[in-house]
């Protein structure tokens, strides 16, 4: 089973740290994921001095595009929640959705009761993504449930059925070209 999409990639984590490394001065502060996690530096270190990364990434938006995902991890949770939020308000018929090591945490219960977030991809993506997406190209308010998947359900994320372990093995190779 297969889908035809196109898609682009902004590595939020790579434009950070060429920003950074760019400053001339010492980045370590940047490097301890507990301040990431933390709102106070967040909010009052970072926050301000990356808005250029957003702005870069609402440019990057055409008007075809229907689904935009996030792969989130400890550092760049707050930062990928924002720039739902900036999505959302400009285009809010996109579907917004994300993945992750970083898909327990709260901030995203929060953005789904704010409805900037319509589902949760957990686990292994490949195979959910997938149906997710060919579920929305079929019915964009599609109401059942999908393996792997938590979707938003009137500002509340439900679970879908667990998905089996994928067989490395049947995975196809990547397409470099």
């Amino acid at each position: 089973d297969s889908i035809k999409v196109s898609y682009d990639v902004l590595d939020f984590n790579n434009e950070f740290w060429n920003y950074a490394e760019s400053l001339n001065e010492n980045t370590d502060q940047y490097k301890n994921l507990v301040f990431w996690g933390a709102d106070d530096f967040y909010f009052n270190k970072i926050h301000h001095e990356i808005n250029f990364i957003f702005q870069h990434l609402l440019e990057r938006i055409t008007p075809a595009t229907k689904y935009i995902g996030f792969s989130l991890f400890a550092t760049n949770i707050r930062p990928s929640i924002e720039a739902m939020r900036m999505i959302r308000k400009k285009f809010p018929k996109i579907k917004l959705f994300c993945g992750g090591p970083q898909c327990n945490d709260p901030l995203l219960d929060k953005a789904a009761a704010d409805q900037i977030l319509d589902a949760v991809v957990i686990g292994e993506g490949e195979e959910s993504c997938i149906d997710l997406i060919k579920h929305w190209q079929t019915d964009e308010n599609y109401s059942g449930t999908i393996p792997g998947v938590n979707m938003n359900r009137q500002g509340r994320l439900v679970a879908g059925p667990s998905r089996n372990l994928m067989d490395v093995n049947n995975l196809p190779l990547p397409n470099f070209t």
